[in-house]
């Protein structure tokens, strides 16, 4: 039997009916610390750099090149705010085409930020303290200087939580004037991330202990890792209905009973490093791993459907998404029984210019990515063949 052959240029999902991701077309640099989901649709990712899909990730541009953003953040007007590593906070009103720089820089390396009912923007440093201003005009210390400010949330009675890389979660109820140490059963000091759903109860994703749950607004804590199986969450996303999702060191696991048990829902991503999470406001998730790629969910994380197990009926070839393209596009394929196949990729002049792909694969659906990097441009065509030797060839341009 062959092995599966993969070469540098490609890479694979196996995107059955029952796959959770499906891989976006890039953007193909990170790591990605943040993805926004505008009310638009228009998709944000941010690993330093900023780049931005209109199309759900079928495309991706690159708005900002300044590389040096930790967060990034939107408020209710549509504004995107960043925290960035030396320069403080920005904020832009064009999509990230333009920035205005607020009074906090001096130096201030900003990890992570957050937005209140008001719009008015939470900053968190390393090493400076935490900051807040009503509209970036002006900014007040809210103390606690000395951590990392990796995770800040509030809760519907304005109180204030912060979670610092190695010494857990800080509470405030006077906006900074007096901070409370909730380590009563916090055994994880390691905070990466603070979610909060509509009930109340708080999380906490920690890297040395996992996620710990609280609902008495921090007072004590318990662990709650039935499940989960992966280590080091570093981003917590809660949708509509309450599920709560999180990005780990070896994929996405999601909860929808408050943490009591957690699946690997890490189908079509694979055990990869998944460094931040987002749900979009049709319910689709958006995960972008430490290499630099976005991947979606397949359907709508609310909707109520259950996955389907139907092999598909017919051998097919999809057309490539985007095309044209520059950077990477889509092929898609599916299969009625499982064989070996094989897709090569041939210039105008029927020369085989790459292999993408050549092993046993099962029945069901496929993906294959394809980056333009060591191409030139022009019009290729790629070729698959299946096992019984039936072949399917489609054309696609590259413009650079």
């Amino acid at each position: 039997m062959k092995n599966l052959i993969l070469f540098g240029l490609f890479s694979l999902t196996t995107a059955f009916a029952q796959d959770f991701w499906v891989p976006t077309a890039g953007p193909g640099s990170g790591p990605l610390y943040a993805i926004v989901c505008m009310p638009n649709n228009d998709i944000f990712a941010s690993g330093g750099y900023v780049d931005k899909s209109t199309d759900g990730g079928d495309s991706w541009v690159r708005v900002d090149s300044t590389g040096d953003l930790w967060d990034l953040v939107q408020n209710s007007q549509g504004q995107l705010i960043a925290g960035a590593n030396g320069e403080g906070v920005r904020i832009s009103s064009d999509g990230c085409a333009t920035w205005t720089q607020t009074s906090l820089q001096e130096n201030k390396v900003v990890k992570s930020l957050y937005i209140d009912s008001s719009d008015g923007i939470f900053a968190g440093t390393d090493g400076d303290g935490l900051f807040y201003s009503a509209d970036g005009s002006s900014w007040q210390n809210l103390g606690l200087p000395g951590g990392n400010d990796q995770a800040i949330i509030q809760n519907s009675l304005g109180e204030i939580f912060l979670g610092i890389w190695g010494s857990g979660v800080f509470r405030s109820g006077d906006f900074g004037v007096n901070w409370v140490h909730c380590d009563s059963g916090l055994t994880g000091v390691n905070v990466r991330d603070l979610a909060m759903n509509s009930a109340g109860i708080l999380f906490a994703g920690t890297t040395d202990g996992g996620v710990f749950r609280s609902s008495d607004d921090g007072v004590s804590w318990e662990a709650v890792n039935n499940g989960l199986t992966a280590p080091y969450p570093f981003d917590l996303a809660i949708n509509s209905q309450g599920h709560l999702f999180a990005a780990t060191y070896y994929g996405v696991f999601r909860t929808m009973d408050n943490g009591d048990n957690w699946e690997d829902i890490s189908s079509g991503i694979g055990a990869v490093f998944v460094r931040s999470i987002a749900i979009a406001h049709d319910g689709i998730a958006y995960a972008g791993t430490e290499g630099g790629m976005v991947y979606k969910s397949s359907s709508s994380t609310t909707s109520i459907d259950e996955p389907s197990d139907v092999v598909p009926e017919a051998f097919t070839l999809a057309q490539n998404y985007p095309n044209p393209f520059n950077g990477g596009t889509r092929i898609g394929f599916q299969l009625t029984e499982s064989g070996i196949v094989r897709l090569e990729l041939f210039d105008v002049t029927g020369r085989r210019v790459a292999t993408m792909l050549d092993g046993v694969l099962s029945a069901g659906q496929h993906h294959v990515m394809l980056r333009s990097s060591e191409f030139v441009s022009g019009i290729y065509f790629y070729r698959l063949e299946n096992h019984a030797g039936e072949a399917i060839t489609r054309k696609m341009t590259i413009l650079k």
